[in-house]
Order: C-alpha cells, then structure tokens, then sequence
C-alpha cells in the first residue's frame, strides 16, 4: 500500500506514487453521482497522509 507508515520513503515520494493513482479515480468517478464518495475519499488520504508525516 503506498500509505503504509512503515515505508521509510519520503512524504514527497508518497504524494508522487498517489498522485496518478487518485488522478485516475476520480477522473473514473467523476461522472457517476458519487460527490460524497469522492469526499470522503479525500478526508481518508489526507488522514492517511498526516499518519505519515506524525511518523516520521
């Protein structure tokens, strides 16, 4: 998983593998009704991301 805290990798090196991935996501979504999903979605990762930094 890119957002494991246990990588060892830097912040900057994380946000460049999950740039693409969510780059893909919600352009896929973005058509569908899915406002909420894409939200909430979007609180997870920037958690996920505030996990990492509190880490190293």
């Amino acid at each position: 998983m890119v957002t494991q805290r246990k990588r060892g990798c830097s912040l900057n090196q994380v946000v460049e593998e999950l740039n693409p991935i969510l780059h893909g996501w919600f352009h896929y979504f973005r058509r569908a009704n899915c406002k909420r999903l894409l939200r909430e979605l979007d609180a997870w990762i920037r958690r996920k991301l505030r996990c990492y930094r509190l880490k190293q």
